[in-house]
């Protein structure tokens, strides 16, 4: 019986000495189901609801008008205390889709600008956007040809970069026609489409 208990006390003490060689694996869990969510604008995170936005940004409300939207399908929340750039003041608004994500940013002067305001607006922020993102992947300039007072004249020029799978687009756009003048500058931040490219 004495042998028996000494056998028992030898095992625990072997099975205590393993054990403390061979301590447990901290379990890790899977990042497998994780979605990616880059960065927008500020604190704004592609995918985010308009709960976590407005926990970002609690005085965003839904604008009485409209900020241009391309897609009048989005909603959109705007940031009412402005955001100043290069000496100008501008407003922050957050786009969501159908199903409520966040799908791209877009910051607008609070101002109505003529085409030369437009214009020179644009040159100055091309420099504080390469000083963050670099130098851009494309640029784009389109002028029409100036034929006639009744034919509208434009100009567009586009700096796009792309930064940890952030899509940052400048857009400077310029109308005049006999009927009067347009302009509009603003700089849209989404998620760059190729950004699933490099996880394969």
């Amino acid at each position: 019986m004495k042998k028996f208990a000494l056998l028992v006390a030898c095992v625990l003490l072997i099975t205590v000495a393993v054990a403390d060689e061979n301590p447990k694996k901290k379990t890790v869990q899977s990042s497998a189901h994780v979605t990616f969510m880059p960065h927008l604008w500020g604190n704004s995170r592609s995918g985010m609801n308009e709960a976590q936005v407005l926990a970002l940004y609690p005085d965003a409300k839904v604008p009485d008008v409209p900020n241009g939207i391309p897609d009048q399908k989005l909603k959109e929340l705007r940031v009412l205390s402005p955001i100043e750039l290069v000496n100008e003041k501008f407003s922050a608004s957050f786009l969501f889709n159908g199903e409520g994500s966040l799908v791209w940013v877009q910051l607008r002067p609070i101002r109505e600008l003529d085409p030369t305001s437009a214009i020179n607006l644009g040159i100055k922020l091309v420099t504080p956007l390469r000083n963050k993102y670099g130098n851009e992947l494309s640029v784009t300039e389109e002028v029409s040809p100036k034929t006639n007072d009744s034919f509208m004249h434009f100009t567009r020029t586009n700096h796009t970069w792309v930064k940890d799978a952030t899509k940052i687009v400048l857009n400077s756009h310029t109308y005049s026609s006999a009927s009067g003048e347009l302009a509009h500058v603003d700089i849209t931040y989404s998620a760059d489409a190729k950004m699933d490219s490099d996880k394969l």
